[in-house]
Formats: C-alpha cells, structure tokens, sequence
C-alpha cells in the first residue's frame, strides 16, 4: 500500500510534468521511471523471501541432517555473582543480562513456529519466570508444549563434575527438576555439561538413573579428541558403573565446535561476524559464498560422527540477547542451504538429534572410563582447579551435610511452618548454585566466591534456627531452643567456654548406629566430668589448644583473635555413642578446683609450644622414635626428623614403611621456552618435575612440637614451617589415622614466586604405576601413571597430566596391602611413584593462566586479591592401612562418616543433670526397631516433600561396588516400612533419580553396543519394591522413593 501511494505521487509528478515540459522536470521524468522500476524490484523481491525453515531429520542417509540448536550457555557466577548475571549489572566487567535473553527469546519463538530454543540453567530461569505476568506464562507454557522451548539438562545450574559431592550433585539437579515438573510438566531427558572441564563417570551414571537418554559436552582432552575424529569415536556408549553394567549406559557425545557456532556464522550482538546478505540490490552480496563455506565446514565436522547427523550450536556464554540477530540470519541460512540441497538443515534440539542417531541402528563403542583429565594443549592441564579455593571447597562440603542434617531434623521433627521451609529452600538453593563449574570448582573472581559463601552463610543460618527449635520440640521439657557452635572449627564456642554446665545434643544424620569423637572448646584447664544419657561418667580428655589454633583464628577473624577472653585455651575430647537417626544427650560439668581431669593419663614429651609454634624438643629426646598405639593402629615417627616413619594395623597384621610430609611445587610463570602458560585456577603447571622443601622451613630438623598420651586420643603436633603444620591423632577405638593439617600464609612475597603445597604419603607398597580415586564419593576409578586408555599419550606435563580429582578417597595396593587417604573435601591428587600418594591441599599464585577469569588466584585474609596475608586453610586426611580384601570395609563407612559428622547443639544446664534427664527425652533413634540400616546403605535423603505434609523423599545408596567386599559387595535388602517405622508409612512408590517420575514410567533409550563390551557387562537384575516395602539393593546402586506417611 506504501509503495502504491508512493507511485501515485510519482505519477502526479511526472503528469505536471508533462503539462510544463523543461529539461528539468524531463528529467525528473527519467528518475521516476528508475525509481518506479526499482520499487516494483524490491516488492517483487520482498515478496519471495519467505523463509522456508521447515523440515526435519532425514532418515534414509541421502543427506547430512544438519541439526541447528540455538541455545545460550548462563554461567550462574563466574565473573559476575549470579544475581548480577541475571540483572546484566556491572557491564564494566562483562556485558551480560539473562533476564534480556529469555525477554528477546520468546517473542522471536512465537514469530516463527519452525524455530526452536534450549535453555538449561533453572536458577536463572526461575528469576525471570516468578517475575512474569500470567500472559507471557502462558505463551511460555505453549511453546514448551510444542517442544519449540525445550529445557536440557533441568538442574540448577550446570554443575562442576570434578569437585562436586554425588549428593549434592544430585540434589542440584532434583531442584531443577522439580520446577520444571511443577510448572511445565516436563522431564529433561538429555544431559548437556557443555562447558565443565572434564567429565567424570559419576555425572554419567546418575544422568542414566534420571532417564536420560544421552549426554553431551563440550570439552576433552585435545589429543582424546583428535583421536576420536579420526576413529569417528566423538560418541560413545558409557557403561559408567561396572557395578550397575548396562543400566548406567548412557550416549555420551562430544560436540564438534566446543560449543560455540561454525566459525564465521556467529550472529549475536557480542560477535563481529557478519549477517547474510541475502539482497542482491546490495553491495556485498554472500549467499552462495556463505553456503559454501557452511557446506564445506559441516562435511568436515561430519567426518568425525559415524552417523549422518550433525549437531551445530548456535549460541554461546550469555548469547541471545538480540535473539532477532540470530533467527533472522539463521532463517536465511536454513532456508539456503535447503535451497543448495547438499545438506538438510533444520531448527533442532538435542532430543531431536538423539532419536535421529538412534533411529540409525548404529553399534556403538563402549567406554568405561572417565574424561580427566583435561587439557586444551601440551601443557595446559586443567587439575589446578582440583585443588583452587579449598576454604570453598571444605564450605561447600560442610553445608552438604548440614543440609541433609536440617531436613532430616524438620522432616522427623513434623510438618513446618512456612518459614522453616523456606529456609531449608534457602539452604537447597544456595547449594545448587554453588555447584556450578565456576563455584566449587575454584575458578570464579574473589568477590563471586565471596558471595557464594555469603549465600551459604545466610542459608545454613536460617537452617540453624530451625534445627535449634525442632530439637528442642523432640527433646520436650522446658528447653525452647538449642544452641549451635559455628566457629568450633576455630575452636571458638560460647555455650561450652562460657557456662559451667551444658547438656549436648548430639544429632547423627546416618541411618547407623555410631561412635562419635567429640571436641569442644573450653576455657582454662580445669577438669570437666561428662556424663551420658544414662547418667554414667564417660571417659574425657582436656587437650592444649595447639598454637595453630591461633591462626585459625586471626584468619577467621580478627576480632576473634583480639577477644582474648574468647578464646579456648583447651579441648575436651570424649567419645560418644550416638544411634541410629538419632540423638544422644552428654552432659559436660566443670569440676571444682584442684579435681583431676577423668580419663587424662596426659604426658606431654616435649616443651610446650609456644605462640609461634617453634620451641625445641626437649635436650636429649633427638634420636628417640615416637610412638602411638591404640591397640588397632600403630604409628612410628622417627625420632631424628619426626617424621611419620611407619604404619601398622595391628587387627589385620599389616605394616608399612610409612613416611609423610609437606611439600611445595613452583608455580609456572609461562616464562620457559616450551609454553608461555603459567599455573592459574583453571590450570596446574609446575616449573619443572621437582617439589621442594617449605621454602619457610624452620632449621631445625626435628619437626614434633608436642606428643600428647591419652585415654581417648593420643596426638603428635608437627611444625614443618611457620606455614605448615599438623596433628596427627589416633582415637581410642579407631582403625585409623587421623591428619589435622594447618597451611597458610603461603609465603610469595620475598621470592615474587607462586606456590602449590602438597601432603606426600611415601610407603615401601609396590604399586606397579596404578592407583585409584573415586568419582565424586562413588565408583573408584583405576588410574596408571602416564596412561590413557582411549589414546597413546603424549607425556609433556609429568606431574600435573598425572593428576585427577579426589573427591573422598585415594589409594594404592600390592598384593597383601592398601594404603587409602580419605579426604574432607575435594583436592587434587596422583601417584608420581609407586608406593607414593601426592594430594594438593592448598595454591596461592601470581599469574592468570588466560582461561577468562583474569586474576591471579592469590586468596588473602583481606578478601581482596594481592592485599594482605594469605588464607589460611585447615583439613583433615583419615589414613588406613588394610588388607586389599578388607580395605573397602574400611575407606567405605568412613568416608561417609567423615562427610556426614554428627551435630551438636547446646543448652546451658540450670539443674543438675539429673533433674534435666528426668524432665526431658535425652535420646532417641527414629532408624526403626532394627537400630537403622545394614553397614553397607547409606541414607542419602530422607525429607518432607511437597505441598502436603505427609509425603517423605528416602533415597538409599549401597555405597560398596560389586565383589569390592566378599560381605558387604552384594545385594542387600533393606525393610522401608520397619526404617520409617516412627512416619507410620503406608504405601511407597520407586521413582527416578531426580523423583519427577515413577520408576515404571521412565521409558529410556536402549543403545546397541559392540558384541565384546557388551558380553562382557554385568548387569544385576534391579529387583522392584515389593508391596511389603522391602527392597534389594544391587552394589553402588541409588534408590529413590516417595512414602506416604499417616503421622
């Protein structure tokens, strides 16, 4: 109509023209007619460029089906907090808003019915859709319908798959899911951890147990990748668990391109590739120049894949913005190269690519290993962040625990009132965001990882009121609320450092019966007398404060070292019996002056170590070894060095020449003539293959401070340097060592030099090059030094392409023993020499490896990068030695006790403790009359879902592979119904993984695989829930139901 008025106009003129002829207005006449012309072309042209963006996957194999998947990667914290992330604030650091992505998103779906969109990341989706008005909700709800909005993935963020707990790791994901579910109705059934830098066997095996179907990523080693190129390998079928065999397969695929888009077809406001030109009235006119190029790419991409289906994404970190950019050029693409015919392209998702490869029938290549480590070139090898930001990483793990404990306590203690759950949802929360691959993983800017803690902090406060009341509610009487000691690691807790007399609550999370060593806090040494629930006088040990308390403290927290009135100058330390999802009361009293300490039997060998942790041994005591026995384990320090010398486990009958120290790696500055990389957060590359001794270390070659004997503990304080330093314990009753280490400052200001300190547990055990690591507190994993299974290696990087993440445990065996380390968080680890066991417990550096955080990870007390004194960072190792056929027995239980440790909570007493005992409940088991679970099931879950109050979540967790124990390694029966016995169940139901559907209803795809692998898997029959509520469970296997309760 536009252009009809506008040649009205012109024929007007050019009649008035016509009337007055001049050579003016002849000549007017001519621009007419050229403008016209050119007018009729335009609307001509306009009109034949409709868009042809139908169409879908071939399946007769004429033709690469080139599957466009348009998609944005949404880190939920990396440079920017997450919150900043979705409100796009600070664009001084990144330009970047996903609440604008989701806005412009929507509106260019609905325009076109062909185009399609992924979205993965639920706690940024979440943000945008409780801020939407029931319109849009609505809109947004039918394109999920008609698959054009799919969601992938569905957890809360896409999470890191090295230092991530498997509990977490799956609550991370539920919470995603449930969303999902509620709001939409939907269940994602494709992994997508496209940007997690390695990937482990854990992540694959509970993908497969959610019912997903496949799983794609984006990063590989290099070299795995150019291998499987060439052997057209880029997808897999990972049988992820030996102990699940086919149950734990799953397709898992690499993507081509990482995950960005074909060079030169980037078209986001963020990108400087062009548009198509697709108007041949204007200059520079490509449509046949831009289809070629894409043709020319896809084949070679192609070549790599054994099916005819491709996977380009269109997307990248924070894209979409200005989705018309994209769509409109991805439109005139689709459209022309249908047109060109040598390829079949199409709007995809990954569901849609997966059916269309298994629709081929292809026979898949089976893998049983996993993808660590990473590098991205020679000498860039992702496994510094293994180890970056432990104080985040011991958080991160902390508040698992104290997460599953707030839910247990509010799901056993009733239904809650709408406050308490919101906290819990405050806490789930603030761990699912702090999975991500830039939270527990290390790699973010200081002030994102500051504001992860602070999101822990905030919700584990909010937990901590809750669980206050509700044991208070259990305990009865006139108790109205409990108290918590949140600095005890600090050794700083005033319910037990400023009252006389305190009644402890202690809460154990696990479904079995335990023994607890306790260590409070106390002020002054004078003798305290504990009592149990039965009022029976329980053996209790006052220990030293040691002087690295101390600097715990200062690093803390300033005004905590300056109140010197807060300050606990001792420990006391007993052990206690707590049952089976349950608490037991203890009652701590001060006794009067002059009172012997119950239990003490205290002899200290050498002086008292003074503030800085140096004084000398004793004159005389150099050349006499040391030695602690607690009638299990035997441990022998030398009494030269005092240095641990050996390890005995006096039950089994097995010794080992046993020496550990601490050790430093020199930090690469990228400065030599192979690689211009240097160690970073992302990656570890030490200047050489040397470690070195503590360039802090004192000159005196003994390294014993203090050797304390005792009834309950029995310890040797070591002090490597002023920034290291150690205790090492054995409990009355415990087949373990136990290494309380202290590292920090790390010293780099006089040398300008970067630092990685290692623990290194040297054994005379001859383990041929092998050892092994769990995956994320699961399957372990048998690693062999300077070995790929998938590919020759290419050894450039002896120590840190040697190394893999320990996420609980590390060991190496011969054939009569095993040497186990568990740890309390998530580290780096390797054996560079047979017998050795290296973990990296603590990095500050002063270079940025180039990944895209861009500064040095060089933590310091101030918070702020660079200013002030380095952090401070205190773990602990629990060491075994065991037969290889009863080792599991041991580094199995334990690493679930190390990670789940009982509560405690405090009132001061203001009777006797027999007056308190008789007017409350000071013990109480909610694990059924059997006392709990059998040793070889873990409760992972037990909490109180959903709108009404009487739907409990229970997953249980065999937490032995099978034959991994000649008892514990096989299937084990567990009765529901006598477990909740105090819920009063009535029915269950056996869901997935991630419970957003029954059991039965998860219909997941069945890929064939090559005859040998697949002869060779062992695949234990899954037996259902019977309708007695006992259930079988198969080794490493997780089960997950809904139980309806009446009370």
């Amino acid at each position: 109509e536009m252009t009809l008025a506008f040649l009205l106009i012109i024929a007007t003129a050019a009649a008035h023209a016509v009337r007055k002829p001049s050579v003016e207005n002849m000549a007017a006449i001519k621009q007419c007619v050229v403008v016209t012309a050119a007018l009729l072309l335009a609307v001509a042209f306009a009109d034949a460029k409709k868009y042809n963006t139908s169409g879908g996957p071939l399946t007769d194999g004429s033709k690469l089906n080139v599957h466009i998947v348009s998609h944005t990667h949404d880190d939920v914290g990396w440079l920017k907090s997450v919150d900043n992330y979705f409100l796009g604030r600070h664009t001084d650091i990144q330009r970047a808003g996903v609440q604008y992505i989701l806005d412009s998103v929507i509106p260019e779906l609905k325009a076109n019915a062909d185009r399609k969109f992924i979205y993965v990341e639920i706690a940024f989706f979440m943000r945008w859709w409780r801020e939407q008005e029931d319109a849009m909700r609505h809109d947004v709800s039918e394109l999920v319908k008609a698959g054009q909005l799919e969601f992938i993935n569905g957890g809360w963020c896409m999470h890191d798959e090295a230092a991530t707990h498997y509990e977490a790791m799956i609550d991370q994901m539920s919470l995603g899911h449930q969303f999902l579910l509620k709001n939409f109705g939907v269940k994602p059934r494709i992994g997508w951890q496209i940007d997690p830098f390695g990937h482990s066997a854990a992540t694959a095996r509970t993908f497969a147990q959610m019912g997903f179907d496949a799983f794609y990523f984006g990063r590989i080693d290099y070299d795995d990748k150019a291998t499987r190129e060439r052997t057209q390998e880029m997808e897999v079928v990972w049988r992820s668990s030996a102990s699940l065999g086919e149950e734990s397969d799953i397709l898992a695929g690499l993507l081509y391109n990482g995950y960005g888009p074909p060079p030169g077809f980037c078209f986001d406001v963020s990108c400087g590739d062009d548009p198509i030109n697709d108007d041949p009235l204007l200059m520079e006119y490509d449509v046949p120049a831009r289809v070629e190029a894409f043709v020319k790419w896809a084949a070679q991409a192609a070549k790599a894949y054994a099916t005819p289906n491709l996977m380009v994404t269109m997307g990248s970190d924070f894209q979409y913005e200005n989705a018309h950019m994209w769509y409109k050029n991805l439109d005139k693409l689709i459209h022309y190269l249908n047109q060109d015919g040598r390829v079949n392209a199409f709007y995809s998702t990954p569901s849609i690519y997966t059916d269309a490869v298994h629709a081929t029938d292809h026979v898949w290549t089976v893998k049983t290993d996993d993808y660590f480590p990473y590098a991205d070139c020679p000498y860039c090898y992702w496994t510094g962040y293994f180890t970056s930001r432990p104080a985040v990483k011991g958080y991160v793990r902390s508040r698992n625990n104290y997460l599953q404990t707030c839910r247990q306590i509010t799901a056993i203690a009733g239904p809650q009132s709408a406050a308490a759950r919101a906290a819990v949802e405050m806490l789930e929360r603030a761990m699912g965001v702090a999975q991500h691959h830039d939270a527990v993983s290390g790699t973010e800017k200081q002030h994102v990882a500051d504001d992860y803690a602070r999101r822990l902090a905030e919700g584990s406060a909010l937990c901590e009121r809750v669980m206050d009341t509700s044991i208070a509610h259990m305990v009865g009487g006139a108790v109205r609320t409990f108290q918590q000691c949140p600095e005890a690691n600090v050794t700083v807790c005033a319910a037990t450092q400023h009252n006389d007399a305190v009644a402890a609550v202690l809460y154990n999370p696990l479904a079995q019966a335990r023994w607890e060593y306790v260590r409070l806090p106390v002020s002054g040494d004078a003798a305290r007398r504990v009592l149990d629930a039965q009022l029976q006088p329980v053996d209790a040990q006052l220990v030293p404060v040691a002087p690295e308390a101390q600097w715990r403290r200062r690093a803390a927290d300033d005004s905590l070292y300056a109140r010197a009135s807060e300050a606990a100058s001792h420990e006391l330390v007993f052990k206690a019996h707590v049952p089976a999802l349950g608490y037991a009361t203890y009652f701590v009293q001060k006794q009067q002056q002059g009172q012997q300490q119950q239990g003490q039997e205290t002899a200290d060998r050498f002086l008292r170590a003074k503030a800085s942790g140096h004084s000398a041994p004793r004159a005389g005591a150099a050349g006499s070894s040391v030695a602690l026995d607690n009638g299990i384990v035997r441990l022998t320090f030398d009494g030269t060095s005092g240095l641990l010398s050996s390890m005995a486990n006096k039950h089994s009958g097995v010794e080992a020449k046993l020496s550990q120290t601490w050790r430093y790696y020199k930090s690469s500055t990228g400065n030599n003539v192979n690689s211009t990389q240097s160690s970073g957060a992302y990656i570890f590359r030490p200047n050489g293959t040397a470690h070195y001794a503590l360039p802090d270390a004192t000159a005196a070659p003994q390294v014993i401070r203090r050797v304390i004997n005792g009834s309950v503990v029995q310890e040797v304080h070591q002090s490597f340097a002023p920034s290291v330093s150690q205790v090492v314990r054995l409990y009355e009753g415990a087949p373990y060592a136990e290494f309380e280490w202290t590292v920090g400052p790390i010293p780099v200001e006089s040398d300008k030099q970067g630092k990685e300190y290692i623990a290194l547990f040297s054994s005379d055990i001859a383990s041929a090059g092998v050892w092994e690591t769990d995956a994320n507190g699961l399957d372990m994993q048998r690693r062999v030094r300077n070995h790929r299974d998938a590919w020759k290696l290419n050894v450039t990087q002896p120590v840190s392409g040697n190394y893999v993440p320990v996420n609980a445990a590390i060991s190496l065996a011969d054939a009569s023993r095993t040497l186990t380390v568990l740890t309390d968080r998530s580290q780096g680890g390797a054996s560079l020499n047979d017998g050795q066991l290296e973990l990296m417990a603590h990095r500050r550096l002063l270079h940025d490896d180039a990944r895209g955080v861009g500064e040095p990870l060089n933590e310091t007390d101030t918070g702020i990068v660079g200013k002030g004194e380095g952090l401070v960072i205190t773990g602990r190792y629990l060491v075994f030695l065991q037969t290889p056929a009863k080792a599991a027995r041991l580094q199995r239980p334990f690493a679930v006790r190390l990670a789940h440790p009982s509560l405690p909570l405090f009132t001061a007493l203001t009777t006797d403790a027999k007056t308190y005992a008789d007017r409350h409940q000071t013990s109480a088991s909610f694990g059924g009359a059997a006392g709990g679970l059998p040793p070889n099931v873990h409760l992972l879950t037990l909490e109180r879902i959903g709108e009404a109050p009487n739907q409990l979540l229970v997953r249980l967790a065999h937490i032995y592979q099978a034959d991994e124990d000649a008892e514990y390694g096989l299937p084990v029966q567990v009765d529901l119904a006598q477990l909740l016995a105090a819920f009063h169940p009535s029915t269950a139901v056996e869901m997935n993984m991630s419970y957003n559907q029954g059991l039965g209803d998860m219909k997941r795809l069945k890929w064939k695989t090559k005859s040998a692998a697949a002869a060779a898997a062992r695949t234990p029959e899954r037996l259902p829930l019977g309708a007695d509520m006992k259930v079988t469970i198969n080794p490493m296997d997780i089960r997950t139901f809904i139980v309806h309760i009446e009370s």
